[in-house]
């Protein structure tokens, strides 16, 4: 008997590593049907109260294709003309910021303390910046797919209510629906609560940051609204560039005031607001959370780690849903 349960976590163990192995060779195919299958999810309220309306199912259908490429190209102009400029004026921020460290340094080996002047080859704004080009580089990938998320999400919108029949007459349970309610119910709420959480952070930090006269306020503030998705490390990451910018530009006094307002913004949204909306039905534990943004960001790409909370509440309500393995989904849990 202890022969066969060692058998079957081991034969477990294979298909999970094949699996992973498959998602990471297919993650250019398989991320655009995931974007999809959670902006089909965050459209479908939407979808519901307009053929609650008498809308018929085409137009509405429409209306949000609409919508969504609107999002689209506003987003990409914004994007595309900041980080353009941004690029261009690397080389400048790069002299500014050795001829600060070089003062700085000099300081300190006459205060007594020995710098290395290698240090300052790992502090170039250069390297705060550069992770911003993989970044990009996964959102291009988007971008370019953008046509096909859309048709894919089109076209499920419009058999959105015939999947719970379909899976239960798929699966053959009764509970099958209810799972598939569950669960597009909770990422529906995560992904929308989250979207306007980020809306008001980004929204707080680009007029603040703009207040004190930071370069590229507009990019600061989307970039704070598209990291805040990515839990735990995103607002770090968003303030990184921000700092770097600020101490190339404006000196340490600018830098002092462009880290306050992120601490700012990022602890009364992190502590405060967030906790009170959010509640506790996210169900996953920190370390689980901060753990699925290492794993989805190495197999799906930089996209993985904004996929990462709800790819993980997926697999944390599929493991909850077979009596084999509630075990592993109340680990995962808080």
């Amino acid at each position: 008997m202890q022969n066969y349960q060692i058998l079957r976590v081991m034969l477990a163990l294979t298909c999970l590593v094949i699996i992973i192995a498959g998602m990471k060779a297919a993650s250019t195919l398989l991320v655009p049907f995931l974007l999809a299958g959670f902006i089909t999810i965050a459209c479908a309220p939407l979808m519901g109260a307009m053929t609650r309306h008498r809308v018929p199912a085409w137009l509405a259908v429409l209306i949000i294709v609409l919508l969504l490429l609107g999002l689209f190209m506003v987003s990409l102009s914004l994007l595309g003309a900041s980080t353009a400029e941004l690029a261009d004026n690397i080389p400048a921020y790069r002299d500014k910021f050795k001829a600060i460290l070089n003062q700085l340094v000099q300081y300190l080996n006459s205060a007594g303390l020995a710098v290395d002047q290698n240090l300052m080859m790992y502090l170039e704004p250069s390297s705060a910046l550069a992770w911003l080009g993989d970044l990009f580089t996964g959102l291009r990938k988007i971008l370019v797919n953008f046509i096909l998320i859309i048709f894919v999400v089109a076209f499920a919108l419009l058999e959105a209510h015939t999947m719970p029949a379909k899976f239960e007459r798929a699966f053959g349970s009764p509970d099958a629906p209810g799972y598939l309610a569950r669960f597009a119910t909770n990422v529906k709420r995560y992904l929308v609560i989250k979207a306007w959480i980020s809306l008001a952070t980004g929204i707080m930090i680009g007029l603040m940051v703009w207040g004190i006269g930071l370069d590229y306020p507009l990019l600061w503030g989307l970039l704070a609204f598209f990291l805040n998705f990515v839990p735990s490390i995103g607002s770090f990451l968003a303030a990184l560039p921000a700092v770097a910018v600020a101490l190339a530009t404006g000196g340490w006094w600018l830098t002092l005031q462009t880290a306050v307002i992120f601490i700012f913004a990022n602890t009364l949204v992190g502590n405060v607001i967030e906790p009170r909306v959010m509640g506790h039905n996210m169900g996953l534990s920190p370390l689980v959370v901060f753990s699925s943004l290492i794993v989805w960001g190495w197999v799906l790409g930089p996209v993985g780690i904004f996929l990462a909370v709800p790819l993980t509440m997926v697999l944390h309500i599929a493991l909850q849903s077979h009596h084999d393995t509630r075990r592993i989904a109340q680990l995962l849990g808080k």
